[in-house]
């Protein structure tokens, strides 16, 4: 019972993400969406790129079989938060989910990022979350610390467009 509540939870979290992602993209023009303010900053449509990016491989890593881990699948979830959501940190992107500088068409943002986010939110409840993956750009961590790592990202690059916006 417990893994059903968690991943409901999971996947609730992620809709919301992306749901916000969506409205805020949704109020913005073409230009808006491929400009900012600030030259050292991405632009909202390459914030919407990297995230989606990020969680396109989702569902393949998630179908994955890896041995269970031999700790709590939780362990790291801590960390992973006030690590990614210390917005003072400035992080370096691994190179295969920086966005490409270009213009990006916003109608095929939005669509991007909502199907590879459903790919990943279907992909949760088929998986064993208590399997590590290891080797990871950020170490070895279990699926759902992933799933957690992706959320907090959302939310940190979340935080980036909307200060982008202001």
């Amino acid at each position: 019972m417990k893994k059903l509540i968690e991943i409901s939870e999971l996947q609730t979290q992620l809709d919301s993400l992306v749901s916000e992602y969506v409205d805020l993209i949704s109020s913005l023009n073409e230009d808006e969406f491929n400009n900012t303010p600030h030259k050292e900053n991405w632009t909202p449509a390459q914030i919407v790129c990297h995230i989606e990016k990020s969680i396109h491989g989702m569902p393949e890593l998630m179908a994955k079989e890896f041995k269970l881990a031999d700790r709590d699948p939780d362990q790291h979830i801590e960390e992973l938060k006030n690590t990614l959501l210390d917005f003072s940190k400035k992080m370096k992107s691994p190179e295969f989910i920086l966005p490409e500088n270009k213009k990006y068409d916003k109608k095929k943002s939005i669509t991007e990022l909502t199907q590879s986010a459903k790919g990943f939110k279907e992909s949760i409840e088929e998986t064993n979350l208590a399997q590590l993956v290891e080797n990871l750009p950020f170490g070895s961590s279990t699926k759902l610390e992933i799933i957690y790592f992706s959320l907090y990202h959302m939310e940190r690059h979340l935080h980036q467009l909307k200060n982008t916006l202001k």
